[in-house]
């Protein structure tokens, strides 16, 4: 009796068990990468917010009772804040965001290129557009410090330092 039965020759079949193992371990690789990636970018994040939490202090000088912080006049075209910061945190900061509330709007500037080491107090200006905002009801000056390796600045705004008009003065004439 002839046999008529035909079948994948073993050669074949090894090759095409090969095939489907070597397409399902990638695909798995591919899962768990992604997975992976998600949640390095959420732990970097996190690292940013402790480091913001833990590394980040600084305040306005005082002399005596009086904070030294004080505004130009309002009604020129670009505004300014003089102030002395002293930066008593464990980290550098490498610039100050500036935001301007005003009645007539609000300024917001990303970078004032100004920097403060740690335990170091320095005058520092902020200049702002006055006519944007028709005034000064609040400032909020907000630290940015090194990110973690591979991210570029973090801006720490749960550190903030927040004032509002009634405790700015006026800058005396020169």
């Amino acid at each position: 009796m002839i046999n008529t039965k035909k079948g994948v020759s073993p050669l074949i079949a090894t090759v095409l068990l090969v095939m489907i193992v070597v397409s399902i371990g990638a695909a798995v690789m591919l899962v768990i990468r992604g997975i992976s990636d998600d949640n390095l970018d959420k732990i970097n994040t996190k690292i940013a917010d402790i480091n913001c939490g833990t590394d980040v202090a600084f305040k306005i000088l005082a002399i005596g009772v009086d904070n030294q912080i004080c505004k130009d006049d309002i009604l020129l075209a670009t505004g300014n804040i003089a102030t002395i910061l002293t930066n008593n945190g464990a980290a550098d900061i490498e610039d100050f965001k500036l935001t301007v509330i005003g009645p007539n709007g609000i300024y917001d500037d990303s970078s004032q290129l100004l920097t403060l080491d740690k335990d170091e107090t320095k005058a520092l200006n902020f200049s702002f557009l006055g006519n944007d905002t028709g005034g000064i009801r609040e400032i909020r000056i907000i630290p940015i410090i090194s990110g973690t390796p591979g991210d570029t600045q973090v801006a720490c705004i749960d550190r903030a330092l927040i004032k509002s008009n009634a405790s700015i003065s006026t800058c005396p004439l020169p």
